[in-house]
């Protein structure tokens, strides 16, 4: 094709041998640039339009869609997002492809669109291949097809690094550990460098380490910092490179330095998990349940205590005045409960304990009362004492009771007597109240009494 600069298409020199050539609305097909001079051409080719396009590179988790963090990892899957601005009304976007650097299509996949007034976001998902990528967004309007590619390729990592411990704080004076889980999942075994830096050299020796992990498999390698000035914050990053020091995988960490380590609670021994599905509300207390814990306080354990209180704490001091020994002891009717450590001061932490192993009481749907009926008056008696258990009845439980008949001059028959227990929840507390009601009667053939003697004979 041979243009001629006219009308709108220009042809300027910018200085130092330097050309823009600007063609408006260029034609279809394959185009030559011819040098008549003997020197040697630096030649850039760019185009400019209406459309403008982002991509964002995500991954799915739980149902939503998140930024990915470092590059993305080969060999797994993403979720490609392209927005796309400036299209008509009747443009509609169609597939979304990745190239290699050879412009050879690695995979196209059609689109789900998400339009508003003037964005249009294109979303499928790929599998990172193991080689750089460009990603191209192709569509139709009316009669012509067009693509749009992103200008810079996205380098895929055959490297990852999980931290798997890091408390977000540090404590003056004293060390704390950044445990890391590097992989390999590229096809071939790979050395790979971590290398751990922080802005204010609070990481101790050895802050540069080498591994060469196989293809598949895993490698955990631990850091150490110290803590300084107190209130002081320091970040921390961790890279993964190859042997020729390019960058695969970075981590960022921050962690500010607090006064005082807050106490520190381990399990040494516990027992077994509650058989709920075998019990009731009766025989509950015969299981027993406990647990040996060992509290590390800097500053002195001042108080140790469980809600609800009905669990026994009992706390013993070792040689290390820091160091103690708590036993926690219960039953079966109270299997969860929580413990709450402080120190000297006020640092208070907390842990929970569940002994149900996902089993829950066994409730029976129908259970007998013998009642009887005596006419009288009538005494109530209540030995709940206030307490109740702590958990959760059906909405509704009918216990149903039979009536016994006595034949006796001193009592009468055919009375019923019906009690009902109803369960209502109230803030996830249900109060069961069994009254049984007995009347009685004090009528006798030859004395009657009234209710102040019959007051005076109970009371002695």
């Amino acid at each position: 094709i041979t243009k001629i600069f006219r009308g709108r298409d220009t042809l300027d020199y910018i200085g130092r041998n330097t050309f823009i050539a600007s063609i408006m609305n260029p034609q279809e097909g394959m185009w030559t640039l011819e040098n008549d001079r003997q020197n040697i051409w630096f030649v850039q080719v760019k185009g400019q339009g209406d459309l403008e396009i982002k991509v964002k590179l995500l991954e799915r988790f739980e149902g939503s869609l998140l930024d990915i963090s470092g590059k993305p990892l080969s060999g797994h899957n993403i979720t490609i997002a392209v927005s796309v601005t400036g299209l008509n009304e009747t443009t509609k976007l169609e597939s979304v492809i990745i190239y290699n650097e050879n412009h050879t299509e690695l995979q196209r996949q059609t689109v789900e669109v998400y339009s508003d007034f003037k964005e249009n976001i294109a979303v499928a998902d790929f599998k990172v291949p193991f080689q750089d990528f460009w990603v191209t967004v192709e569509g139709h309007d009316d009669s012509y097809m067009f693509q749009r590619t992103t200008e810079n390729p996205f380098q895929p990592s055959v490297a990852d690094i999980k931290i798997l411990s890091d408390s977000g704080e540090l404590y003056s004076g004293m060390i704390s550990n950044i445990s890391c889980n590097v992989t390999n999942f590229g096809t071939k075994n790979e050395t790979f460098i971590v290398t751990a830096v922080d802005d204010l050299s609070y990481l101790t020796y050895k802050k540069t380490q080498r591994l060469f992990i196989p293809s598949g498999d895993s490698e955990i390698i631990t850091f150490t910092i110290r803590g300084g000035n107190i209130k002081s914050v320091t970040t921390v990053k961790i890279f993964v490179n190859t042997t020729d020091n390019q960058v695969l995988q970075e981590k960022i960490l921050k962690y500010m330095v607090a006064e005082f380590f807050p106490p520190t609670l381990n399990v040494t021994s516990i027992s077994s998990m509650c058989m709920l599905e075998s019990m009731n509300f009766e025989n509950c207390s015969y299981q027993n349940i406990g647990l040996n814990v060992s509290v590390q306080a800097t500053l002195g354990l001042q108080t140790v205590y469980c809600k609800p209180n009905s669990i026994d704490v009992e706390v013993t001091n070792g040689t290390d005045t820091s160091l103690n020994n708590i036993i926690i002891s219960g039953d079966c009717c109270m299997p969860t409960f929580r413990v709450f450590i402080k120190d000297t001061k006020g640092n208070l932490v907390q842990k929970f304990f569940d002994f149900t192993d996902g089993n829950t009481f066994h409730l029976t749907t129908r259970q007998l009362f013998q009642t009887t009926t005596i006419e009288g008056n009538i005494f109530f008696f209540d030995f709940t004492d206030g307490n109740t258990f702590s958990k959760v009845l059906p909405t509704r439980q009918i216990i149903q009771t039979t009536t016994i008949e006595q034949k006796s001059p001193h009592m009468t028959s055919n009375k019923n007597v019906v009690i009902g227990a109803i369960g209502g929840g109230v803030s996830a507390l249900v109060i069961l109240v069994l009254v049984v009601s007995v009347m009685l009667s004090m009528k006798r053939k030859t004395k009657k009494y009234s209710a102040e003697d019959i007051n005076m004979k109970l009371k002695n």
